[in-house]
């Protein structure tokens, strides 16, 4: 009978540093759009991909899934273009908002994790 070797397993990721996750920028995921309402929120359509297994033989093709942003998640989703940084989205937004830094720092970062838990958007760490 074969021996599992326990110390192959995947190890958890590094958490990223405060100034790495400053320096970091996002980017919408490909296949996702947005447009603007009338009334200044954002409609997000993300693709969702068909199942995979035996359900998935008999799912009609992939569909999307739609996520309604308010008028602050679409300030924050427009300023995200592949070049800025996540310092800079904060800047904007603090400056906009007339928040302090710290705070939208704390606002950002939780907003542009619930975007990548929803793949609406992705993250590199420079």
């Amino acid at each position: 009978m074969p021996r599992h070797d326990d110390s192959r397993q995947s190890q958890p990721a590094a958490p990223v540093s405060r100034r790495d996750a400053l320096r970091s920028i996002p980017a919408i995921t490909p296949g996702v759009t947005y447009r603007e309402d009338d009334d200044g929120h954002v409609l997000v359509q993300v693709p969702v991909p068909p199942r995979r297994g035996f359900l998935g033989f008999f799912q009609t093709a992939a569909g999307t899934r739609k996520v309604r942003l308010d008028s602050i998640g679409a300030f924050v989703i427009k300023q995200i273009d592949g070049r800025r940084c996540v310092a800079d989205i904060v800047d904007a937004f603090a400056s906009q908002y007339r928040s302090n830094r710290r705070e939208a720092e704390l606002c950002i970062a939780d907003f542009l994790k619930s975007l990548t838990q929803r793949n609406i958007i992705v993250i590199g760490v420079r």
